[in-house]
């Protein structure tokens, strides 16, 4: 009820003022020198959230309380993108012994999913290795490019038709996919 009626007083959704409870009772308990400057004003909400996140990352409390001795500085006179930086550079040198354990574990979440949206359109949402979605991204501009500048689509729906072409062809080119359609 107490969320309810904070997103309301807001306009936030209940789970965008529960993700904010959350953000700030991690760095007010695992953090309290990044707590004290967010409540001084030196470091604002976007740049407590970055750290919150990484202090979720972090494994270690040797690790979150390193952070908590250093983070403020920089935070304090870098913008939100620099600290994000910085923050994912950090954690590679405090723990990078763990690096390794944390992106297999990062693997085992790879997935597709398919969201069904409105006015017969939806999302399909790939999980993966960021080296295949970089060759995707790569193959999928390059064949985008070769359609030619005679093509009237812009280079986004060129890569969106290419992509579905590719999932829905078999090896030889044919239609993988068989509609049935009945009217009734």
């Amino acid at each position: 009820m107490v969320p309810h009626t904070i997103g309301q007083a807001m306009s936030l959704s209940e789970c965008q003022v529960q993700n904010r409870v959350t953000m700030a009772k991690r760095v007010r308990e695992e953090a309290p020198q990044t707590w004290l400057a967010f409540m001084d004003g030196r470091i604002d909400a976007a740049r407590v959230r970055e750290i919150s996140q990484t202090i979720d990352r972090l494994q270690r409390e040797e690790s979150i309380i390193r952070l908590d001795q250093r983070v403020v500085v920089y935070a304090s006179t870098h913008t939100t993108a620099e600290l994000r930086a910085w923050l994912r550079r950090f954690v590679v040198r405090v723990e990078g012994d763990l690096a390794a354990k944390r992106a297999e574990d990062e693997r085992a979440k790879r997935s597709v999913d398919i969201v069904h949206g409105d006015e017969g359109m939806g999302v399909l949402l790939a999980n993966l290795p960021s080296f295949a979605l970089a060759a995707i991204g790569k193959r999928l501009e390059k064949e985008a490019r070769a359609l030619g500048k005679d093509d009237q689509r812009t280079m986004a729906q060129r890569k969106a038709d290419l992509l579905a072409a590719w999932l829905t062809t078999n090896e030889s080119g044919e239609a993988a996919v068989n509609a049935d359609i009945a009217v009734s």
